[in-house]
């Protein structure tokens, strides 16, 4: 009942470390755009596996504050997933059009 809901703070809270330095999106979005990490790695490579491992989709017994959080942390993945696609497809876009236009 306390991990869970603590779990759900840090996930949903989550900024990659540096976001405060000065031009920090502009190189977190050359690191995205390269595949070095992005929303669809956090999601695949460190979210998942962690929700997976610990096996929080399949808690039982939890009081009502921590089955909302539960909810909340299995709606985390597909989340991120769709905003890893929308931001993909807004790459291939830009990238459509530099092609046409060069």
């Amino acid at each position: 009942d306390l991990v869970v809901p603590s779990l759900n703070r840090v996930l949903q809270n989550f900024a990659m470390p540096g976001t405060g330095i000065p031009g920090f999106q502009r190189k977190a979005l050359q690191m995205a755009r390269l595949g070095v990490y992005n929303l669809r790695i956090h999601a695949e490579n460190i979210v998942e596996p962690l929700m997976r491992h610990w096996k929080i989709g399949s808690l039982t017994g939890l009081g009502s504050e921590a089955v909302q959080a539960q909810d909340e942390l299995m709606a985390i993945v597909p989340d991120l997933i769709e905003r890893a696609e929308q931001f993909e497809a807004r790459q291939l876009r830009k990238a459509n059009k530099t092609v046409r236009i060069g």
